[in-house]
């Protein structure tokens, strides 16, 4: 059994047998309840519990899409439902699968569209057809390509030469090698004058990257370059974009306003405090959103503020100071981190310690590392003689040091660690207790609903964070 990704196991663990699913030659993960399977090199389904959805006859499958999966049967491609039931019979050459309540099928070298029922809602007469995207779906008539709507009313002609789908009113469109936009009247809003146009972007934000002339730039969610493409780096900081020119950092807004001029050697934005961390020259400083200096250029390093103090440089002391740039904490730390929830790591005479916003020592461990600040469970990751465990906010080892390697891949409770060349898994909400043993080969990332594909003994089987394991016969 070769597992892939395994992210979408049923949230209720006592249920789930893992044996049920090991019978498989390869398992996918779920969609929409329900997951693919491959035996004897062919294609079916089953639920959360291991129930057979649909037995394995297909040539192939695509995972399932609102609540309809695209099958291949005998060389002809058709739908099931979430039952298995053959809603719409395997009869056309090539398909998509379903999209804003459509599907692109074609029949004799023709694409169309059909609905959930099966019924062809825009007949087969087109050379191309992509799925439908904000309400419209690209097809193809000798070579050109334009849009149609649900309806199947041609609504943009086709006329261009390569297109992408809409998303969020605008079409990516090139010509002559180079991309520009357009509206969903069809209407040309971005001349075509861009080596690449981020239109994804529109997903969780209302500016567009762009590359004109290998520099960077910025389109506003109309298409209007709002940020001149003339940078050669830049990156979001929160609702600022951060740009670079001439080995100088500057600041604009998500409007193209610019906040602060490119003259500074780095910039570090806090939204906690609306301060900004700025070097000139070897020093740093901190301005406000104006661009006026609060906090003169003093320091030899520094980083921006959180829980209103920031951690400065001087003289190779490391010490914090408030937002008036009063000393709060002396200059005596070898290296710091900053505060997050309440406290700070500090290094002094090779010794890590957790101090609190007055300076207070308020955890030290026997440890010979501390790393940067406490996670979310409560615990902060330390290493001794090499080997890497845990300690919690009152300075407690709850997870010894006998790991050669943690790997926390996200925030999630559950991480891998390392012994001796085997994986295993930690509980970080149970301070960190070993819930898998370190027997394992391999262990991949645990989905939301505690189950990991592993590898043992050069087989392949499911493990689950209560330590059950499944493996191939």
């Amino acid at each position: 059994m070769s597992l892939m990704l395994w992210n979408c196991f049923g949230s209720d663990n006592e249920s789930i047998q893992l044996w049920k699913f090991s019978i498989y030659d390869e398992v996918w993960n779920f969609s929409e309840g329900i997951a693919k399977i491959q035996q004897r090199g062919l294609y079916g389904f089953v639920d959360k519990d291991g129930n057979v959805v649909a037995s394995s006859i297909y040539e192939y499958a695509n995972d399932f899409s609102e609540g309809m999966a695209l099958v291949r049967k005998d060389g002809k491609y058709g739908f099931i439902n979430t039952k298995g039931k053959e809603i719409i019979p395997c009869t056309f050459d090539d398909a998509n699968s379903f999209a804003e309540g459509y599907a692109a099928v074609s029949r004799n070298g023709q694409w169309g569209f059909v609905d959930k029922e099966g019924k062809e809602v825009v007949s087969c007469s087109y050379d191309g057809a992509a799925s439908f995207s904000d309400g419209f779906a690209a097809v193809k008539i000798n070579g050109r390509i334009g849009f149609i709507d649900k309806e199947g009313n041609m609504v943009i002609p086709c006329s261009f030469i390569a297109v992408h789908s809409f998303n969020k009113g605008l079409a990516k469109v090139e010509s002559r090698g180079y991309q520009g936009l357009i509206d969903k009247q069809g209407i040309l809003v971005t001349s075509c004058i861009y080596e690449d146009i981020y239109t994804s972007d529109l997903d969780h934000g209302k500016t567009i990257r762009a590359i004109k002339n290998k520099k960077w730039g910025f389109l506003n969610e109309n298409g209007k370059e709002i940020i001149p493409c003339k940078y050669e780096d830049f990156r979001i900081d929160g609702e600022l974009i951060v740009v670079y020119i001439n080995k100088k950092w500057g600041l604009f807004d998500q409007n193209g306003k610019e906040i602060i001029p490119c003259k500074y050697k780095s910039l570090a934005y806090s939204k906690e405090e609306k301060m900004i961390v700025a070097k000139v020259e070897d020093k740093y400083g901190f301005i406000d959103m104006q661009g006026n200096t609060i906090i003169p250029f003093n320091y030899d390093s520094a980083y921006p503020f959180s829980d209103g103090l920031a951690a400065v440089q001087k003289d190779g002391k490391w010490g914090f100071i408030d937002k008036s740039g009063k000393e709060r904490i002396p200059f005596q730390y070898d290296s710091v981190e900053p505060f997050s929830e309440g406290l700070a790591l500090a290094n002094k005479d090779s010794k890590s310690i957790y101090i609190d916003t007055n300076g207070k020592n308020v955890i030290q461990c026997n440890a010979d590392y501390m790393y940067e600040s406490f996670n979310k469970h409560g615990l902060a990751e330390i290493q001794k003689d090499g080997k890497y465990g845990f300690i919690n906010k009152q300075g407690n080892i709850v997870t010894p040091c006998i790991y050669d390697m943690v790997y926390i891949f996200s925030d999630k409770g559950v991480v891998q660690v390392q012994k001796e060349m085997k994986y295993g898994a930690l509980d970080l909400d149970n301070e960190g207790k070993e819930i898998v043993p370190c027997i394992y080969d391999m262990i991949e990332e645990f989905n939301d609903d505690g189950i990991a594909g592993a590898e043992k003994d050069n087989k392949h089987g499911l493990v689950d964070i209560k330590g059950n394991s499944t493996f191939q016969n």
